[in-house]
């Protein structure tokens, strides 16, 4: 982290003292300041200059040589499929998919994803081609209790042609169906617009049959306390 020491002398209180200035590689500067004819400085600076720069005086670094044991194995602390059973996944509305297991679909996603039971993997792959980064809208946190529940997706793949994908609009309209009818979704996403106007309701009526006609600014008005209800983000 320290890319440059320096020794310095500061002014304070009409006193002289000695200083090190360390310049950090994210150009953050630390100050070190030593009582002057103590000799202080001189001891720092020596095992300082050493240690910062291990290469430029045969030292090994310090990442090779913290050989720190552990009683259990870091990489099996956390299960994300035991994560997913305490919030109650999956159920009759949300499955586990392992079509990212070998990170193929996007390499910023975990390995298992919760996607909407009707999606079938083949949808997955097509619409994670058409979203920035292959980040397809998944998951990430479901109330037990309430029901609520947080999804995430990136931006589409739309471009100047204005492209759509029926996989991506599909697994859209059927994620909101499946947040108790209660969406509060980016209508800067084209292809969620065409499927949700000003005044919307569900257009899925054959998987669906909540036909939940409702104003969006006016719901969000209306419920303040959104940690109650379901909250769907795109574009994130």
């Amino acid at each position: 982290m320290i890319s440059r020491i320096e020794k310095r002398r500061a002014l304070k209180q009409q006193e002289t003292y000695h200083c090190l200035e360390l310049q950090c590689r994210h150009f953050r500067r630390i100050m070190l300041c030593f009582v002057p004819h103590t000799g202080s400085r001189k001891k720092t600076f020596g095992p300082l200059f050493r240690y910062a720069f291990p290469a430029s005086h045969g030292i090994p670094f310090f990442a090779f040589l913290m050989r720190q044991r552990f009683q259990s194995d870091g990489w099996k602390i956390y299960n994300a499929e035991e994560e997913y059973a305490r919030l109650g996944l999956p159920s009759y509305q949300w499955r586990i998919s392992k079509a990212n297991a070998k990170y193929e679909l996007c390499d910023t996603y975990p390995a298992v994803l919760v996607v909407p039971n009707s999606i079938t993997d083949q949808q997955l792959r097509s619409v994670s081609a058409f979203r920035s980064r292959g980040r397809l809208p998944v998951l990430c946190w479901k109330n037990p209790a309430t029901m609520a529940t947080i999804l995430r997706c990136s931006q589409p793949r739309v471009g100047i042609t204005g492209a759509r994908s029926a996989d991506d609009e599909a697994v859209c309209v059927t994620m909101i169906c499946h947040c108790l009818c209660l969406p509060l979704v980016d209508r800067c996403n084209p292809c969620v617009k065409s499927i949700i106007g000003e005044t919307s309701y569900c257009r899925c009526a054959t998987s669906c049959k909540c036909n939940c006609k409702y104003s969006q600014r006016r719901w969000i008005r209306e419920h303040c306390e959104l940690s109650k209800y379901n909250i769907t983000i795109h574009g994130y």
